[in-house]
């Protein structure tokens, strides 16, 4: 395989093998000819088109035994191409970092035209680069590029990022496309009931199969399902995007196709049942938005916002994208409007910062909705208890045990039940865990709730409460209004003339 030093030679060439190397001509050389096998160089060969041929290329080349960047070398100054030797030998260099102005980076059009023929989504139009959490993101890639199937699972709260962290990602870094996966097949879940499956399923295979050969076909989930692996594996080296996926059937389905996916979810508990190797990338309290990426996103406000202003801004809203994106549209770019937003933060009304942008739900509300679907009614009460908690405050195993309303069967301890009401909800994303250096099992384990799903909880739980003082309400509506002196006028009349007819007989009865 090829040393750390010269992979990164390679990487740092993509640019320049995209733009100038075809690997039909490199495979007329007889040096580079007699690395492959008949096999490897006849599926180099036959694959499609040029992008998936370089992917194909450099996927064979890079793990053969005591195989050196010397023979592409070779080949580009033979043939020439002295900028792509040049490339590979280090002496000179693409700048691939943002420019000062902080100017996104171009996509290559090669990776851009592989992306728009699977409809991968655009960049959100709020976009602030998270190179970071990219540049971590793709490493993870690359590590699991050698296992023939596989499941990385991004998961994170709802609005933290997780579909347009994997689209920077694909754009980001040409390198996934042309040395480790040949295609990319983007499917978008969001089935949150079981009836809709089957829509999915068909939805699966007119995203691998090619327009040409598109049919009717029938709706048996196991017949699609053989259809969708053949054609998953006629590609070279495929890497399949699921986004949002809710349901335990739709990780069984896919799981079976055996093949290299990535998933987004705010659900990760729901990979337990994966018989694929699964590896998680999630993006907790400590992966949203920073002060740096808010004030990005605010760069255009005027005034400027003060410091102040933004650091409340990360507090209230946990540095949360989507939540953070629906403010700069709902401020117009006033930090007037900006400071109202933030008051209605803190007061939880996370219901009125309400707008349509690139994000699906709209409102925030809709969305940690979505997250607790799953819950039964005895689990949301545990969870709405433990907003007693600020969400800038952790709380333990013990805490916990004392504060939600669990009932308690035969031998089981409070503790032990409300462990597994603390699992639950850490795995739905509603609660994260913090691992502390304490021996002791209460202990050892803390948690906290994001401050939105703190302030929907809240919410909900104003908005549930009746009066407690057990005041009649105040009428909603002027109709309300004329019912209720209606109803009084009724009561007043009746009252006089029951006065009426019982002195009229007792005059009668004097007479």
């Amino acid at each position: 395989m090829l040393s750390e030093k010269e992979r990164d030679l390679l990487e740092g060439a993509v640019y320049g093998l995209l733009s100038s190397f075809d690997p039909l001509d490199a495979l007329e050389a007889v040096p580079i000819r007699a690395l492959f096998t008949s096999e490897e160089y006849n599926q180099i060969r036959s694959t499609r088109n040029r992008q998936s041929r370089i992917s194909t290329f450099f996927r064979f080349y890079v793990r053969k035994d005591g195989i050196s960047l010397v023979p592409l070398r070779e080949y580009f100054a033979h043939s020439t191409q002295y900028f792509l030797a040049d490339l590979l030998s280090g002496i000179v260099h693409v700048e691939d970092e943002p420019s000062p102005s902080h100017c996104q980076p171009l996509t290559h059009p090669r990776i851009l035209h592989a992306l728009s023929e699977t409809m991968v989504p655009p960049r959100v139009k709020n976009h602030v680069r998270r190179q970071a959490l990219v540049k971590k993101l793709c490493a993870k890639l690359v590590s699991l590029a050698k296992l023939d199937s596989f499941w990385l699972v991004i998961d994170g709260i709802a609005g933290s990022g997780k579909t347009s962290l994997i689209v920077d990602v694909l754009r980001d870094c040409p390198h996934l496309l042309s040395l480790y996966f040949s295609d990319i097949v983007w499917i978008r879940d969001q089935c949150d009931v079981k009836s809709r499956l089957s829509s999915l399923y068909c939805h699966a295979k007119v995203m691998v199969t090619p327009p040409e050969s598109l049919e009717r076909f029938g709706e048996d989930p196991e017949v699609i399902k053989l259809d969708v692996a053949k054609c998953i594996a006629a590609m070279p080296f495929p890497l399949v995007i699921i986004d949002e996926i809710y349901l335990e059937d739709s990780v069984r389905w896919f799981d079976s196709l055996n093949c290299r996916i990535v998933a987004t979810t705010s659900n990760r508990g729901l990979f337990h049942s994966a018989a694929n190797q699964v590896e998680h990338f999630s993006l907790d309290s400590k992966n949203q938005f920073s002060f740096e990426e808010t004030r990005a996103m605010f760069a255009e406000c005027r005034p400027t916002p003060t410091t102040s202003l933004l650091n409340n801004i990360v507090a209230e809203s946990g540095g949360n994208p989507a939540l953070i994106a629906k403010m700069k549209e709902i401020s117009r770019n006033r930090t007037d409007r900006l400071q109202r937003c933030l008051q209605l933060l803190k007061d939880s009304s996370l219901h009125r910062l309400r707008c349509s942008t690139s994000y699906p739900s709209p409102s925030m509300c809709e969305a940690v909705a979505k997250m607790t679907t799953m819950l039964s009614e005895g689990e949301r009460k545990c969870l709405e208890s433990l907003t007693k908690y600020p969400p800038d405050a952790s709380f333990s195993l013990a805490d916990a045990a004392s504060t939600m309303p669990i009932d308690v069967c035969g031998r089981e301890s409070e503790v032990d039940r409300a462990l597994e009401q603390l699992e639950i909800f850490v795995d739905c994303n509603l609660l994260e865990e913090i691992e502390t250096r304490s021996e002791q099992i209460e202990e050892h384990y803390r948690y906290q709730m994001s401050p939105v799903i703190h302030k929907y909880l809240r919410n909900r739980l104003e908005s549930n409460r009746e009066p407690e003082d057990g005041s009649p309400s105040v009428p909603d509506s002027p109709m309300s209004s004329t019912f209720s002196w209606l109803g009084w006028t009724g009561i007043v009349s009746a009252v006089i003339a029951g006065v009426a007819y019982v002195g009229f007989r007792r005059g009668r009865k004097v007479r």
